[in-house]
Parts: structure tokens; sequence; C-alpha cells
């Protein structure tokens, strides 16, 4: 996981949100901007980066976890990083 770009991404996110042009904007259009900018970011694969790292963790502290993985990773996903479901 690039945690420099992860926070690159919010502070590109709050950016936006925050801009003049955007705040008069409606929510629609606020919406495909940060579809786009997730887009522009690869917010998606940091996510999946992170719910990996998160599960490798668990699963190094706990083996008997191995078995369950996917149902941690679809745990993780939906409840943690809720628009990557």
């Amino acid at each position: 996981m690039n945690s420099r770009a992860l926070t690159g991404g919010i502070l590109a996110v709050l950016f936006i949100l925050t801009s003049p042009t955007v705040s008069a904007a409606g929510p629609d259009s606020h919406r495909e901007a940060v579809t786009r900018l997730f887009e522009l970011t690869h917010i998606q694969r940091l996510i999946e980066e992170s719910v990996d790292g998160v599960l490798a963790l668990q699963i190094t502290q706990n083996p008997g976890l191995a078995e369950h993985r996917e149902v941690l990773r679809a745990f993780l996903q939906s409840n943690y990083f809720p628009q990557s479901a």
C-alpha cells in the first residue's frame, strides 16, 4: 500500500469538495467529480491493497483464519471500505 498516494487522494478529494466552483454545483456533479478523482488516483487499487494488508496481518497473527480469507475480505470491504463493495 502506498500511503503517500492515499494521502494525496484524500487531500485532492478535500480540495475538490471545498472548491467554490464545486460547492455551487449540484450533488450529481459532486458524485461525478469524486468518481473521476477515484479513477485518476486508482483508489480502488489502494483499497484492495489495504484490505490485503489487513488480511495478511490478521492471518499472520492467527493462522487459523486463513481458511476464512474470502469471508474476511468481504467483511473488510463492506464494513471498512463500503465504496469498494
